[in-house]
């Protein structure tokens, strides 16, 4: 039975490219054949099953990309760690060593004041305890070894020479 005989066929005007139909009908195939089977092949088992097939490769497709973005970024953030990681002791590093650096010039001024209230006091060691007794409580905190009648002794020996 041809589908023109058929009592559940009718006319319905479907909108498609032209260019499209052309092309088919050039290749030999009747149109409304072609059209027929695909609407028979949408509504068959089997293409429920490719449809669903072709939505799980492509869920599988984005898990992949998904998993490949997590790794570079897994990947980004170790390097950040390790950057961060190593700022944090350059940074300590610098703190130190200018804690150093400002502890030698603060003791090399404290102990420049002292010379000069040992000489003005002409080596009078209570007399230099009395006044400077603050500038020798900083200097030991800066050098907890300092004592005042050594350091005296070698400050008169050098301004002997």
């Amino acid at each position: 039975m041809d589908f023109l005989d058929d009592p559940d066929m009718g006319r319905r005007t479907i909108w498609t490219d032209l260019n499209k139909i052309a092309r088919v009908e050039e290749l030999g195939l009747d149109v409304t054949k072609l059209f027929n089977a695909t609407i028979d092949l949408a509504l068959s088992e089997e293409f429920e099953d490719l449809v669903v097939q072709g939505k799980l490769r492509k869920i599988d497709s984005d898990l992949q990309e998904i998993s490949m973005e997590l790794k570079r970024m897994e990947e980004r953030k170790s390097l950040l760690l390790k950057q961060r990681h190593d700022m944090e002791t350059t940074k300590q590093d610098i703190e130190g060593s200018w804690e150093q650096t400002k502890a030698r010039v603060y003791k090399a001024q404290y102990i420049r004041t002292l010379n000069q209230i040992i000489i003005i006091n002409k080596y009078n060691q209570e007399v230099v305890e009395s006044v400077a007794g603050d500038l020798i409580k900083s200097i030991t905190r800066l050098e907890p070894d300092f004592q005042l009648q050594p350091h005296m002794v070698g400050l008169k020996k050098m301004m002997r020479h």
